[in-house]
C-alpha cells in the first residue's frame, strides 16, 4: 500500500500563538497572523495576575523567526485570532479616550515616535508599531527632557552590571528630546498606523489561493 501524503499545507493567512507563564502570575501571550513566509503581524499581551500590563502591536519581517513560529507555536483558528484582536482594540480604545486631554509629544532619539501619557497609562506610536503600557508612569517632561520621579532600581547597586545599566538608562534619557505636537498630528499618525493593521484583520471571505508548502 502506498503511504498517503499527510504533509500539512499552509494557506495564507494562517495564525499561531505562544503562551508563557501562568494566569495566576506573570504571563505572556504572543499571537501571530502570518501574511507570507517573510511577513507577519504580532499581537503581544503581558499580564500580571490577570491584569493587562502591556500590549504591543507590530509587523515582523524576519523569515527565520517566522519559520520558527510556524513550526514551534500552536496553530489557532481565525476565531481565536479575532479574540486577541478584540482584546487589543478594547484596551486601545479605552486608553485613547482616557488620554484625550493629555498633551502629545514627539519623542526623538534615533527615530521619532509620538507619545501620550498620564500617571497610569502610556501610549507610544511608531509608523508601524503601537505600544500601550498600563502602569504607573515614573516620569514627567520638562523643557524637552524626561525627568524621572523615582530612582532607578540600579541606582543604589554596587554591582558592575547594574552600574552599566544605570549609565545606559541615563544616556538614553539625556539624548532623547521631547517636543509638544498638536493632537491632530497625534490622531493622524494614530489612524494611519491603525489602518495599516486593520485592513488585514477583516474576517476572511475565502481562503486565498496562495498555497505554502513547507520545504
Amino acid at each position: 500500500m502506498k503511504r498517503p501524503n499527510l504533509q500539512y499545507n499552509y494557506y495564507f493567512p494562517f495564525y499561531t500563538q505562544n503562551i508563557q507563564g501562568k494566569k495566576s502570575n506573570l504571563n505572556f501571550k504572543d499571537t501571530y497572523m502570518h501574511l507570507s513566509d517573510k511577513k507577519a503581524i504580532c499581537l503581544s499581551v503581558r499580564c500580571m495576575k490577570k491584569n493587562i500590563e502591556k500590549i504591543h502591536l507590530r509587523f515582523i519581517d524576519s523569515p527565520s523567526a517566522l519559520y520558527k513560529y510556524k513550526n514551534e507555536y500552536n496553530k489557532i483558528t481565525y476565531t481565536d485570532f479575532a479574540e486577541a484582536v478584540n482584546v487589543f482594540y478594547s484596551a486601545f480604545s479605552k486608553a485613547i479616550k482616557k488620554l484625550t486631554d493629555e498633551p502629545a509629544y514627539r519623542k526623538d532619539l534615533i527615530f521619532s515616535t509620538l507619545l501620550k501619557f498620564n500617571p497610569q497609562l502610556e501610549v507610544e506610536i511608531d509608523w508601524k508599531e503601537i505600544t500601550l503600557n498600563f502602569r504607573e508612569t515614573d516620569y514627567k517632561i520638562e523643557h524637552g527632557k524626561i525627568v524621572r520621579l523615582k530612582e532607578s532600581p540600579f541606582a543604589q547597586s554596587s554591582d558592575e552590571v547594574s552600574k552599566k545599566w544605570e549609565a545606559i538608562g541615563k544616556a538614553f534619557d539625556q539624548n532623547t528630546n521631547y517636543r509638544i505636537v498638536g493632537n491632530d498630528v497625534f490622531d493622524e499618525r494614530l489612524n494611519d498606523c491603525w489602518e495599516s493593521f486593520r485592513q488585514f484583520f477583516e474576517a476572511p471571505k475565502f481562503i486565498r489561493k496562495h498555497e505554502y508548502v513547507p520545504k
